[in-house]
């Protein structure tokens, strides 16, 4: 039994789908398998919207679908020829119907030419024409570009203490990565700026909500939980905390590798979302949770953060982290530490990574509160992180999630730094004020 043909009008929908598609996915291309996600068409549908854009294009004499090995089909990038591709293909339907519709009513007013309803639909179909001919002696528009989705640039009104301000998204923006839409494997045009993402992230760190409590009027929180996660992942976030640090050492006068760094550790209660395989009873601190190593440099800034359970021990954990440290950061001379970090493992870093450890105690006979020397800088960091109320508690059932929340106040904490109008430091001096 030969196979039926498809019917024109449904070449015309898969070519619509697929037109769509491109250039959606515009400056990028899209292979088969991409344009059947996009689309949702089988192979063959997919290639009959093809062969019926290429169609029209070829019969119009307009700009021709390019394809690469590489990238795929790719639409033109001008947005002139999407409005006359546009343009050509809604006269040719306009015309089908006008043929129907005469071929129809030309008949019926020879016999009954006082029929009103036959008139009016004529009156219509003439005004259609004129407003399609009146639209196309318009101007066309200026080219838009695509460095980022049409959206909206204050689409939101910013309310909550924990939203960017425009000095610290001029900051953050350049550090996020390309949209998938503008790079060669394609993808589609994200649908939320940016900026709402990372104020919907901070929102959650800052708040301490649940992820389902996101207010409204952000992205939805499947959104920013799934940019949260993939940026994470792919190391986006510590490689915006560097580029943060960085900056603030440079702007002091610093080198901005450091060379010296405080590590410390601090045990925090987990949640009942944290699994026993990632949780541990710290007998010391008497905590049943997680256990945060922070290392940062001699301003406070945060180098390394990595989470394990609360029964691992400070000079067990350090191996792992001293090693990490050693091979992110070779410059790295010496470490300051707590007497959590004595015994055997100073040699080791001494002899098996060139570091040395230098161990700060306690004065003897002291057991009130007193300020370490350097110990105090890697404290009032863990400070800054606590003021975040997502990391009062431990809630994340994966450590890799905990660090990222860490990092996200950490953040907060240095785009606020560089971008506050005056120093708060400016009129701090050790001596005394005279005339007294």
């Amino acid at each position: 039994m030969p196979r039926r043909r498809e019917a024109r009008p449904l070449a015309e929908h898969y070519g619509d789908l697929v037109r769509v598609a491109l250039m959606e996915a515009r400056p990028a291309g899209l292979h088969t398998y991409q344009r059947m996600a996009a689309t949702r068409l089988t192979r063959a549908q997919v290639g009959r919207g093809i062969r019926h854009v290429r169609d029209i294009v070829a019969a119009e004499n307009l700009t021709p679908i390019t394809w690469t090995r590489v990238d795929g089909f790719m639409f033109s990038d001008d947005p002139a020829d999407w409005i006359e591709y546009d343009e050509r293909q809604f006269r040719q339907i306009l015309g089908r119907l006008a043929r129907v519709i005469t071929g129809t009513l030309d008949p019926h007013l020879a016999r009954y030419p006082d029929d009103e309803w036959a008139q009016l639909a004529t009156a219509q179909l003439t005004g259609v024409r004129a407003t399609l001919a009146q639209l196309s002696k318009q101007p066309r528009p200026p080219p838009i570009t695509h460095a980022e989705p049409a959206m909206p640039a204050a689409s939101r009104r910013r309310r909550y203490p924990s939203d960017t301000s425009v000095a610290e998204w001029a900051l953050l923006k350049p550090l996020l990565p390309v949209p998938a839409c503008q790079t060669k494997t394609g993808g589609h045009p994200e649908k939320w700026p940016r900026r709402e993402i990372v104020d919907g992230i901070r929102y959650i760190v800052d708040n301490g909500a649940k992820w389902r409590a996101l207010p409204a009027d952000l992205p939805p929180w499947e959104t920013v939980y799934g940019f949260f996660w993939r940026w994470n992942r792919a190391g986006v976030v510590t490689y915006i905390r560097d580029q943060l640090r960085r900056r603030i050492r440079t702007g002091k006068g610093r080198c901005p590798h450091p060379v010296t760094l405080i590590v410390d550790s601090q045990s925090v209660k987990g949640a009942s979302t944290v699994g026993r395989n990632s949780r541990g009873y710290d007998a010391a601190k008497k905590i049943n949770g997680r256990k945060r190593h922070i290392t940062v440099d001699t301003l406070g800034l945060p180098v390394m953060i990595t989470v394990t359970p609360a029964d691992i021990q400070d000079r067990d954990a350090a191996r792992d982290v001293f090693w990490r440290l050693r091979l992110t950061q070779p410059q790295i001379t010496q470490v300051w530490a707590d007497r959590g970090y004595a015994g055997d493992l100073v040699d080791w870093a001494r002899d098996r990574l060139w570091l040395t450890l230098r161990i700060v105690s306690r004065p003897k006979g002291v057991k009130v509160f007193v300020v370490l020397p350097r110990r105090w800088k890697v404290e009032r960091t863990i400070g800054w992180c606590m003021n975040a109320r997502r990391n009062a508690r431990d809630y994340e059932r994966l450590p890799q999630h905990s660090e990222a929340h860490l990092n996200w106040a950490l953040i907060t904490t240095m785009t606020r730094r560089l971008t506050r109008k005056s120093p708060r430091t400016s009129q701090w001096t050790k001596k005394p004020p005279t005339g007294h």
